[in-house]
């Protein structure tokens, strides 16, 4: 019984111990946090590049049709951006995962529609692009509604008619 007792009040003593560092730790944590801020912000730009490339590969296999290879580059595009979540990157990581979890290949080309219009949002907002981009757009994808994407080439290569239609678009603009 004795030893009861004693864990109670070696118990309280700790929790309150652990209230006052709380306090002092939450001013470090603060403060940390704004440096942690700073380093994400640094870090979002930092990979932007990295986030573009795997968007082009996701981009790459939509266009030879291979919803298996569409699969796995969008799990590498979801891995990276899990590891920089903001509003931003929150809708690319969203459509990136509709990517992976859709069931075939045509659910794969809307949900990279609309990754395709939140990397552009991306990339205009990004100030450190180290890669020229061509904004690229089809009049007949999507029932003729029209959609576009980014390529790494000025050359035409259609990622929602694959073969299909393979140069079937245009290029509405240059962004670098």
């Amino acid at each position: 019984m004795m030893k009861k007792y004693l864990l109670v009040p070696v118990w309280g003593v700790s929790l309150l111990m652990l209230g006052a560092c709380g306090g002092e730790g939450t001013s470090n944590e603060q403060a940390t946090g704004n440096n942690l801020v700073v380093e994400q912000a640094t870090l979002a730009e930092a990979a932007v590049s990295t986030v573009v490339s795997l968007y082009l590969n996701v981009k790459d296999a939509l266009v030879s049709s291979n919803e298996a290879a569409a699969k796995e580059k969008a799990e590498e595009l979801v891995t990276a951006l899990e590891g920089a979540e903001n509003d931003m990157n929150a809708g690319l990581l969203v459509n990136a995962k509709g990517i992976v979890e859709a069931g075939a290949l045509e659910d794969q080309r809307v949900h990279f529609d609309q990754l395709s219009e939140k990397m552009y949002d991306l990339v205009k907002a990004s100030e450190d692009l180290d890669v020229d981009l061509y904004k690229q757009y089809c009049p007949m994808a999507f029932n003729n509604e029209g959609a576009f994407w980014l390529s790494g080439q000025e050359e035409v290569r259609n990622p929602y008619f694959g073969d299909a239609m393979l140069t079937c678009g245009k290029v509405e603009e240059k962004i670098n």
